[in-house]
């Protein structure tokens, strides 16, 4: 569709696909892959934080994924994102470029 962005949301129903995925390139994966399980079990027993998974398409198989964590206080936002595919780095900077689902302020740390 006109305008859709780069990036879609993924289910939560779905992380175990995207931590599938993430294996796939262990160890280098391992800490973005732990940011998603961490913050994904921290989310369900609390509202203090809650993570957004997202990836081209809405699917990790070409193993480009963003994770979007938010804490309500103090707000503070922290990103995580890894590219499986050593080929993927300039479909990576493309979507950095056009996406606007990673908002980049002053509260967001990479």
């Amino acid at each position: 569709t006109m305008g859709a962005d780069v990036l879609s949301e993924v289910s939560p129903n779905n992380y175990a696909d995207v931590l599938e995925t993430l294996k796939k390139d262990w160890p280098a994966a391992v800490h973005v892959y732990y940011f998603i399980k961490n913050f994904h079990d921290w989310s369900e027993k609390t509202d203090y934080s809650q993570i957004k998974v997202y990836c081209p398409d809405g699917n990790a198989n070409d193993g480009i994924v963003f994770a979007i964590a938010e804490i309500k206080a103090p707000k503070t936002v922290y990103i995580f994102f890894h590219c499986v595919q050593k080929n993927g780095i300039e479909k990576l900077k493309k979507i950095l470029r056009e996406t606007k689902k990673v908002g980049l302020d002053e509260k967001t740390q990479f």
